[in-house]
């Protein structure tokens, strides 16, 4: 989408990577990693049954098994984001490896009728100096998080909420998995 495109240029012309964003409004970002996966078409009509949107950082070869998933974030306006091919420690790679992870990842959501993903975020926030020029000549915009829920731990939904609640401020991005 042109708006969307347009947003992602103009914080690109000032910084390349975002932990959060403006303090204006009320909104906070919802943000899953690591899908798609067995419960993501549960999760979006969740979402979409509250009439929230979220933004997905899928990491490509899981769209070989769970891409119904990436379909429905798609149809229901959420974005999606790329988070590798293979979820790799971006700066244990070479320059060529982090290429290939970006541009396969995005040539499957594209094969999937997505946009080409704008934004970015590192699996296990790893990233480097090449990252960064690998980030810029595609036109990705890093989206790092201010609160990390740790659902990956699987502390229970009442600490995962809490975790949530706790960080959620105007421009909070909260981050948890599918």
């Amino acid at each position: 989408n042109n708006r969307e495109d347009r947003a992602v240029d103009r914080v690109l012309s000032y910084t390349p990577a975002i932990t959060e964003g403006g303090p204006k409004g009320h909104e906070v970002a919802l943000t899953f990693d690591d899908g798609p996966g067995p419960y993501t078409e549960q999760l979006v009509e969740m979402l979409n049954r509250l009439h929230v949107h979220a933004t997905f950082f899928a990491i490509g070869e899981e769209e070989r098994y769970f891409s119904g998933g990436t379909r429905l974030e798609l149809r229901s306006g959420d974005a999606v984001g790329n988070h590798t091919e293979t979820h790799p420690m971006m700066a244990t790679l070479s320059r060529h490896d982090q290429q290939e992870q970006l541009l396969e990842q995005i040539a499957r959501i594209e094969l999937l009728g997505g946009p080409r993903p704008r934004l970015f975020r590192p699996p296990y926030g790893s990233f480097d100096a090449t990252t960064f020029k690998e980030l810029h000549a595609m036109r990705l915009l890093m989206v790092l998080w201010s609160t990390d829920t740790a659902d990956y731990t699987l502390p229970g939904v009442q600490a995962i909420v809490q975790r949530a609640l706790a960080g959620a401020h105007p421009g909070a991005i909260i981050l948890m998995h599918d």
